[in-house]
């Protein structure tokens, strides 16, 4: 699962040309809120466990639970003609809480995998992340390139306890940990950015 995606700029943009846009950012918008990122493989992996986990809603999980109770019991009474229906009720809650719980391990294996697979195959997750945030738009320059991106890029924004992620789309989020922030102020700026440009963001309270 892909955690980041890369925007790179044409080949002639530098980072100087980067740095420039920082620093004039800077000048013009003194609300702007820098975090320089260095995911390490326990951010991946927490966000792609989050990422897998955010799909389900209640209901889904209602429903799945419930299905793997019917099938569980129903298989059950086609290998073993002979059971009793207090036995097949046993089985329909063990499979009520197996499946579940093996589909929930299984996210959990996945997403360190995959953690470190992207970290060890993605230049542009390997080096510091600089980002520049601001009302008017986002910059970001990795070690693969620079790109100027909208706040209407994203069609979801999340919060849990110790980061955030960004939905460019549905299954694919940039992660921004709250250790990188420079304090707890900075990230309730952040926080407070957030909500005046994606509405639809799931943030915790102040």
């Amino acid at each position: 699962m892909c955690l980041l995606r890369s925007h790179t700029s044409s080949a002639s943009l530098s980072v100087p040309t980067g740095m420039w846009y920082r620093s004039e950012t800077k000048m013009t918008d003194q609300s702007a809120i820098e975090v320089v990122v260095q995911l390490e493989q326990p951010d991946v992996t927490r966000a792609n466990r989050d990422i897998a986990l955010g799909r389900f809603t209640p209901y889904k999980w209602m429903v799945f639970g419930i299905g793997s109770a019917v099938l569980t019991a129903m298989f059950a009474f086609l290998i073993f003609r002979q059971i009793m229906k207090s036995e097949i009720r046993l089985v329909g809650f063990i499979g009520l809480v197996a499946w579940p719980a093996l589909l929930v391990a299984n996210i959990h294996m996945n997403a360190r995998k995959a953690a470190k697979s992207l970290l060890q195959s993605t230049p542009s997750a390997q080096g510091p992340m600089h980002w520049l945030f601001s009302d008017g738009a986002i910059r970001l320059d990795s070690p693969t390139g620079s790109s100027h991106l909208e706040w209407a890029a994203y069609i979801r924004v999340r919060e849990t306890t110790v980061q955030f992620l960004l939905y460019p789309q549905t299954q694919i989020a940039y992660v921004i940990p709250k250790r990188c922030f420079s304090s707890n102020e900075q990230v309730g700026r952040f926080r407070e950015m957030i909500r005046r440009h994606v509405p639809t963001a799931t943030l915790q309270a102040e």
